[in-house]
């Protein structure tokens, strides 16, 4: 009964056309599915109360009973159908142990029952069965909105060497929409070296239709003194019979997964595991299950940990998927694998702490669009500049936003149906070298090397369809121009103090390198970031400090679907700063930066010239709350397009001419567990309006 139809979905979201509707005899026959129109949401009120009792009669018997009252107001503003808002809800359960050995109190044998039973209109406040209720129950999909009764009953042995095992049934009724009918039984046994741990069902369902769920889930293990053994299995078999043949209906399906396995005793500090195993599945084709893949793979696993300051940890899995029937299934064959090696070390008394790891696989590799979502201001990451005016959000009119308050845009990732064969390998170090642990206390060379200390980490994550596997999986290959990658993100980071801690003065030097690409529908999208920064600081009193820091970099950026956003932007700048702080409670910052920004000469060579003057002061009061303000006036003199991606990039969201940016910001602590934060910022630049923005926030600590 709608005018719209669905025509096409684009990275900015679906488009809809309008069909004309027919008239037939008079009346109006609508041909579309969808109307735009929205729907208003009436107030609501819902209200539940509980009382609960548990009673022990003895060590062997308990008893356990819970009465749930719910009312349910689906309009406020109606009294129609009121009559059915309040419901009651009821939960018993009770167990009682029977010891069946003089010798030994602790066997029981143990009689169990549940039963809960619910109205139709009992309406709960939040979800408090199992996740998996509905699967377990094969009522997925089902209404389950009639008069509900759960209750089982179980009988069982317990000991306290022994351990604990039982058989339940079980029933689940909803009137005139479900009846189905559960056996079930549990084991967790140690007898000596063997462990038997598992659990099982088997479920008949009549209504309203019918259905058989078998499945287990099961491991054996035999300890020895220097290693143990073991098989483990997981199974399930699942039939829903159709309607009016023999055969079975969409949905059905059976696999079976068993493992065996040998691994060294859980308690030993230096740990391995060798395993085996393969998983069958069978669908559903022409109304009968047949087998469809047989999956095979092989584990291994290492953790030497014996020694806490150098620590090895490796995992290496192999599969191979086989189709038995192209017809049943629409996967591919396919061999893949998963290795990971992590390695952690504390060397020469904590002076060199090195924590890596590196991980391969291989595997199918998602192409991705995506679309723009907008949120609530403040709470997004991307802000829509419309660069041609036209009133239409195109892709390439999203920025990350300079000011967070205006980030009102998320990107999200939209899966597509075409996939490519890919490598993929992940690299992580970082090493932290402080010398002073061993040199703090030395006089001469060695103490001047002691206040040196540097800090360096490295990241990447690479996927690569290249062909060949030693290539593909080499985390160091170069991305520049590099095809096979369908994405890639890397960053180092170094930085290297002298006498870090000193009171009086310190020198730092960071180096920092971002790099990123990746594998749109339409093309790549590159981002790199490579800066130099320096920094000396000098406290000339207690109460002042005087720092310079300069930096020198590039920005690149390059797309093969958008149109104006390839550039490479040579960026340096040099800050000065004075700190005044006479206490704990006041701060006072002011300082001048210079930056000098220039695209390269292919790419248009547009020069930005920015000249900022900050101010800013904070006061904290020791547990009730802060305030803090900001003042900046900034002169920007550019030569290239403001309304472009460039010009967003170069001008960091400002205007050429005189620019003031100012914010206020409040913290109060209204008690323990209370906390709220008023924000006030504003911006003025030459030719636009000036843009006030303001914010509440209240945070309640549990």
């Amino acid at each position: 009964n709608g005018d719209y139809v669905q025509q096409e979905f684009t990275p900015n979201g679906r488009v809809f056309r309008w069909v004309a509707p027919d008239t037939i005899n008079g009346t109006i026959i609508r041909r579309g599915d969808h109307a735009p129109v929205r729907v208003l949401v009436a107030p609501r009120s819902q209200q539940l109360m509980t009382l609960g009792l548990d009673h022990r009669f003895s060590a062997l018997s308990k008893a356990t009973m819970e009465l749930a009252f719910s009312s349910y107001d689906a309009n406020t503003f109606s009294s129609k159908d009121d009559g059915n808002d309040n419901a009651v809800g009821l939960m018993l359960g009770g167990e009682h142990a029977i010891p069946i050995s003089e010798r030994d109190t602790s066997r029981h044998l143990v009689l169990g029952a549940e039963v809960e039973s619910r109205a139709r209109e009992f309406r709960v406040v939040e979800r408090y069965r199992a996740v998996e209720f509905e699967r377990n129950w094969n009522a997925r999909d089902i209404p389950l909105d009639g008069d509900q009764l759960l209750a089982g009953a179980r009988i069982g042995l317990r000991g306290r060497k022994l351990g604990q095992a039982h058989y339940g049934l079980n029933t689940f009724q909803v009137t005139d929409r479900y009846l189905g009918w559960k056996q079930d039984v549990a084991a967790d046994l140690r007898m000596g070296g063997l462990e038997l741990i598992g659990t099982g069902s088997w479920l008949n369902t009549t209504v309203p239709r019918e259905s058989e769920f078998l499945r287990h889930k099961a491991r054996i293990k035999q300890r020895f003194r220097h290693f143990s053994i073991g098989y483990q299995d997981d199974h399930e078999h699942n039939r829903f019979q159709a309607d009016s043949t023999e055969g079975l209906r969409a949905g059905s399906y059976q696999f079976y997964d068993w493992e065996t396995f040998i691994q060294s005793p859980d308690s030993f500090l230096n740990k391995w595991r060798l395993s085996g195993g393969q998983r069958y599945e069978k669908a559903i084709r022409e109304g009968a299950l047949t087998p469809s893949t047989r999956a095979t793979a092989f584990g291994l696993n290492l953790d030497l940990a014996r020694d806490p300051r150098n620590r090895l940890n490796t995992s290496f899995t192999y599969r191979q998927l086989s189709i038995l029937d192209s017809l049943a299934t629409v996967q591919k064959p396919e061999d893949t694998y998963l290795a990971r090696v992590e390695y952690n070390l504390t060397a020469w008394k904590g002076m060199a702490v090195l924590n890596s790891f590196y991980e391969l696989g291989s595997g199918l590799e998602q192409r991705r669009e995506y679309i723009y979502l907008e949120v609530p201001a403040g709470q997004g990451l991307y802000v829509w500049i419309d660069y041609n005016n036209n009133g239409i959000k195109e892709l390439n009119e999203f920025e990350l936003a300079n000011f967070g308050y205006e980030a009102n845009y998320l990107r999200i990732f939209v899966p597509s149906d075409d996939y490519i064969r890919a490598f993929s390998n992940q690299f992580s170090a970082s090493l932290d070298l402080r010398p002073s642990v061993v040199l703090a206390e030395k006089e001469g060379l060695g103490g001047f090397i002691g206040k040196f200390s540097d800090v360096a980490s490295y990241r990447v994550d690479r996927r690569s369809n290249a062909e060949d596997a030693l290539e593909a999986l080499d985390p160091f290959r170069p991305s520049a121009n590099d095809s096979t990658l369908t994405s890639y993100s890397a960053s180092a980071r170094n930085t290297v103090y002298y006498d870090r801690t000193s009171r009086r003065w310190s020198l730092d030097h960071t180096f920092q390198n971002d790099l990123g690409r990746t594998l749109l529908l339409n093309g790549f999208e590159s981002r790199s970031r490579r800066f130099n920064t320096g920094r000396v600081r000098w406290n000339t009193t207690p109460e002042w400090t005087a720092d310079i820091e300069g930096e020198r970099g590039q920005v690149s950026n390059a797309s093969d679907l958008l149109s104006g956003r390839t550039y490479t932007v040579d960026q340096q700048g040099l800050r000065p700063r004075v700190t005044w702080q006479p206490n704990t409670s006041l701060r006072a910052i002011l300082y001048f930066k210079y930056t000098e920004k220039t695209n390269a000469e292919e790419f248009g060579g547009q020069r930005a010239e920015i000249q900022d003057l900050g101010a800013e002061i904070r006061y904290n009061t020791a547990g009730k709350g802060s305030i803090l303000g900001t003042l900046n006036v900034l002169d920007i003199d550019y030569d290239g397009v403001v309304n472009s991606p460039l010009g967003s990039e170069m001008l960091t969201g400002l205007k050429p001419g005189t620019n003031v940016t100012w914010s206020v910001s409040v913290q109060r602590n209204l008690s323990n567990n209370l906390q709220v934060d008023l924000t006030y910022n504003g911006r003025s630049s030459e030719g636009i309006p000036v843009i006030h923005v303001g914010g509440a926030q209240v945070r309640a600590f549990f």
